[in-house]
């Protein structure tokens, strides 16, 4: 049991996780006549668009703010990656906020004003505003589970996307609750996280990334 709470914290990190909503997004087939008809879809949008997204929000959230983890940590600034320690997590949360806000920027240049889904844009913009919400509660409030909320981005995300293009394949949103639920149910058997931590980092994920989503 511990091998595998292990291996969901791993193969889930909260670096990766959101991406994989967005992949859900763009490679799951919805049912027929859905995709046609609906100008949000990310089904639709050509091959290597759908290619050049997922490369650059790999770049700035994932390779970027890793290799900075990466270096904090050889340099002693953090005593283990996952950060256990909540005082040390100021930073990396600040540099994700920074990356999500440059992904968002950087939609507008690579966009040039062309007719895409609204999720270029939104989808990025609320994973800046996610961080800036964990690192106010980390400030105030308590070390929370970023695993969770990297899950809760993405069910959050999930969520939103199938309200506004309705058609979609309806198993994937009880799957990413599912998801969330082994997560969550890792951190608390690795001793990483008491519920609260776990919930409330959940919570801010899924409901920051549901709003900017469903209201942008």
């Amino acid at each position: 049991m511990k091998v595998f709470a292990h291996f969901l914290s791993w193969i889930l990190v909260p670096l990766i996780t959101p991406l994989f909503g967005l992949m859900i997004a763009m490679y799951v087939e919805p049912y027929e006549g859905f995709y046609s008809t609906n100008l949000e879809n990310m089904y639709n949008i050509f091959p290597e668009v759908k290619l050049a997204l997922i490369f650059r929000l790999a770049i700035f959230t994932i390779a970027l703010p890793g290799a900075i983890l990466f270096i904090m940590r050889m340099f002693g600034m953090i005593s283990t990656i996952e950060m256990d320690d909540k005082d040390e997590r100021y930073i990396p949360m600040f540099v994700m906020f920074i990356c999500c806000l440059v992904v968002y920027l950087l939609m507008f240049l690579w966009t040039g004003g062309n007719r895409v889904p609204k999720f270029f844009y939104s989808y990025p913009l609320s994973g800046a505003i996610s961080s800036l919400g964990y690192l106010a509660l980390t400030k105030w409030w308590g070390k929370v589970s970023i695993h969770a909320g990297g899950a809760g981005i993405m069910t959050g995300f999930v969520f939103a996307y199938i309200l506004i293009c309705p058609g979609y394949q309806s198993w994937i949103l009880p799957a990413m609750f599912i998801i969330s639920g082994l997560v969550m149910s890792a951190r608390l058997y690795l001793k990483k996280h008491t519920l609260p931590q776990v919930i409330m980092g959940w919570c801010v994920g899924c409901f920051v990334t549901f709003a900017v989503n469903y209201f942008y």
